[in-house]
């Protein structure tokens, strides 16, 4: 399943670039999350991270490892589950001088019958997560022009 939002930043490229790159304060947000997690790397590329969450009350574990940088127009991620794997893409591209577009794409493929049994579900229900999606993807955007830093300034459901 795939999701795609893009969205524009009055800020320039580095700037966002820099505050998506952040890999301490996207720490900081998922230890306040209460997420729990291990970083094996230096947060640069190769680096990976041991999640452990809990999503609809069941304890969830992911391996997620930055795949690419390409500062400053790209970020790529990719995470593996016993469930599902994915990839999630930011790519930047510079409209301006202090505007910048931020498309964001996600990728999650099921790995097992019950995971793909349930992403033939979400199907119905698909255009609503699009919508849920463009909106968190909004918000992100909304944080980073308005403070000139990382996304969604820490804010639980932002």
């Amino acid at each position: 399943m795939r999701f795609i939002a893009a969205t524009d930043i009055a800020r320039p490229i580095a700037e966002v670039h820099a505050a998506l790159s952040d890999t301490a304060r996207f720490e900081a947000m998922a230890g306040a999350r209460k997420v729990h997690f291990v970083r094996r790397g230096d947060g640069g590329v190769g680096s990976e991270w041991d999640l452990g969450f809990r999503l609809r009350g069941r304890r969830r574990q992911v391996t997620v490892r930055l795949a690419e940088v390409a500062a400053p127009t790209r970020l790529f991620l990719v995470w593996t589950g016993r469930l599902t794997d994915g990839s999630l893409a930011l790519d930047l591209v510079a409209l301006a001088r202090a505007r910048t577009r931020l498309t964001v794409t996600l990728d999650i493929q099921p790995k097992t019958l019950p995971a793909k049994l349930f992403f033939q579900s979400l199907r119905l229900v698909k255009p609503r997560l699009n919508r849920r999606f463009r909106r968190r993807v909004n918000a992100i955007a909304a944080a980073l022009t308005a403070r000139g830093e990382g996304p969604a300034a820490d804010r639980p459901g932002a």
